[in-house]
């Protein structure tokens, strides 16, 4: 565990684990880590004779990256750390297209868990953390010489490291696929109350706005357009569409049903400078629907109405 002493160097840390254990300093292998070792998770995998275990330790809120956008620097060592063991020994080359196949398989996870990179969490994909290791080690069965991405020795290497991998990060940080949206935002460092904050009119905390969007939030028809937001932004961001008039015109349709009257404009309440196109047009879509639906039902002063004038129908 990472909290052994972070004043000594690393090879002083090995030194004195293997010395507390009682193993050969020059034949053993350590992985260092901050999670939990409670949280380990494990998959086996078989095939006819063929056997895979995989063990894992995985955290990924404290460091997460995308390779070749993340800008280098110290991170502390061992976020996903990965132990997988075969029954059959592997040649070097199958050693090293092993590796190949586990981190392919480690950096699908994190896409399909939507796990966010730094810098800012907006933007990017995370491919893996600040310090990710993978140990494998072949057993004592007949030699596997020829090792490609179409070979089932691989195809379990894969399905046991996702599995594992999947189990490790929720206990470790609780996210599975199918989390509610607000965790996703959260997760991206939006929330209904800085969406309140730090929108362009003041008055929106007089409206018990933060509990409104919260309430709108966990309903599965508006969680479900915020998440068509952000797979709009990732695919804007990767370049593989163009900004949409059409994306608008859906805005106004989940405005308009919020309100329960017709809306001319989708008001800009709240960006995110962080943030692409879509999830600043979702968000402030369902202001503009909260804030007509409190105008028709009298919630708003006097004072605050020539603000609104425009939303009126």
């Amino acid at each position: 565990h990472w909290l052994l002493d972070h004043s000594q160097h690393i090879d002083s840390l090995k030194s004195s684990v293997c010395k507390i254990h009682y193993l050969p300093l020059n034949f053993s292998v350590l992985l260092f880590t901050g999670a939990s070792m409670e949280n380990l998770a494990y998959a086996h995998e078989m095939f006819d004779s063929l056997s895979v275990y995989t063990f894992i330790t995985a955290g990924v809120k404290s460091n997460p990256i995308r390779t070749s956008i993340t800008s280098g620097g110290f991170y502390e060592p061992g976020t996903i750390n990965i132990i997988i063991l075969t029954n059959m020994k592997l040649s070097r080359s199958a050693q090293t297209s092993a590796i190949i196949t586990a981190t392919e398989a480690k950096t699908a996870v994190l896409q399909e868990l939507d796990i966010r990179a730094d810098p800012n969490r907006i933007r990017f994909q995370a491919t893996g953390t600040g310090a990710d290791n993978i140990i494998i080690a072949g057993g004592q069965g007949p030699v596997i010489e020829k090792y490609g991405g179409h070979t089932k020795i691989s195809e379990l290497i894969a399905k046991s490291v996702r599995s594992a991998l999947m189990e490790a990060i929720f206990k470790q940080n609780g996210i599975f696929k199918a989390r509610p949206i607000v965790h996703r935002l959260a997760e991206r460092n939006i929330t209904s109350l800085n969406i309140v904050n730090n929108s362009s009119f003041p008055m929106l905390n007089t409206l018990n706005l933060e509990k409104q969007l919260d309430s709108v939030f966990i309903i599965p028809f508006y969680s479900d357009f915020i998440a068509q937001s952000l797979a709009l932004d990732d695919a804007l961001t990767n370049h593989l569409i163009s900004k949409t008039i059409n994306y608008e015109k859906k805005c106004i349709e989940i405005a308009e049903i919020i309100a329960g009257n017709q809306v001319n404009t989708i008001h800009n309440f709240f960006s995110s400078q962080i943030s692409n196109n879509y999830l600043n047009m979702s968000i402030n879509a369902i202001l503009t629907g909260l804030i007509q639906k409190n105008l028709s039902n009298s919630t708003l002063s006097k004072s605050q109405e020539p603000f609104f004038s425009g939303l009126e129908k």
